[in-house]
């Protein structure tokens, strides 16, 4: 059960997430999760700022629909405003990881942040999720420390490891927070609810995700991208791959898997 973060210590987000969602967004938010369970694809959405007597409150911009597997992010041009995050959805199928963000969810915040000059607030969903997971830098990256990342975005893909600076870095570069899909209040989630969110339906097995199992890091993976330094969120991963909870394979499917995945990429 998620607890409620009322009396605990806080990050300084944008002043109008700090406790909750803003109530001038939720509409939009639940129509692009509408989409997505409709279309089986993601949708997403822009947070800006605008002018004039409501200055300071956070509306979004147009929505974009994307694809089964990306979608594009909106500028502010129409509110005339400034960009403070955006969130997108993930379907909410059994191809689809959940409201694990990816790598290129990462970089794409991380890139806004230093173009704009202010720290970006980016969020996942779907219709599935008990929680909105967002996920914001702890500073404005240097042009190095982008260009490290866009390098090991290149490195990373569905048929190829994790490049190991996400691996050394994305704990210690982000910030994530959670919100209550019901009530859209901040809350700290127990670790068992981050990873079936994480997960989500999810029945797909990734050939990077095999040999990280392999070498006993993909629940650190999973919990660096997740809930970096809560140790419990790595330990209820190892837990259900033991049980192979979302891992819906045999054991002889998985030895066969490994075998195909150590024919081609080692």
């Amino acid at each position: 059960m998620a607890k409620n973060t009322k009396n605990n210590k806080k990050k300084k987000l944008h002043p109008e997430f700090e406790r909750e969602i803003p109530s001038t967004i939720r509409y939009d938010i639940e129509e692009a999760v509408d989409q997505t369970r409709k279309t089986g694809r993601e949708h997403s959405l822009t947070f800006c700022t605008i002018k004039g007597k409501d200055r300071g409150k956070v509306f979004t911009a147009d929505g974009v629909k994307g694809d089964k597997d990306s979608t594009s992010i909106a500028d502010c041009s129409k509110t005339g405003g400034n960009k403070v995050g955006d969130l997108h959805t993930h379907p909410a199928d059994d191809i689809s990881i959940g409201t694990t963000p990816s790598e290129a969810d990462f970089y794409g915040t991380l890139e806004d942040t230093r173009d704009i000059g202010k720290r970006q607030f980016s969020c996942i969903t779907n219709n599935g999720s008990k929680f909105i997971h967002c996920y914001t830098p702890k500073g404005i990256p240097n042009r190095t420390k982008l260009q490290k990342y866009r390098k090991a975005l290149y490195n990373t893909g569905d048929l190829n490891d994790v490049d190991p600076y996400f691996r050394d870095s994305i704990h210690k570069d982000f910030e994530h927070v959670y919100y209550d899909r019901k009530t859209y209040k901040r809350v700290s989630p127990d670790p068992g609810d981050i990873v079936t969110d994480a997960f989500g339906k999810s029945k797909r097995l990734r050939g990077r995700d095999l040999k990280a199992i392999e070498k006993g890091t993909f629940c650190d993976l999973i919990q660096d991208y997740t809930a970096p330094g809560n140790n419990r969120v790595g330990s209820e991963c190892r837990d259900r791959l033991q049980k192979r909870t979302f891992l819906p394979f045999t054991s002889a499917q998985i030895q066969e898997l490994k075998k195909i995945h150590r024919y081609f990429f080692t």
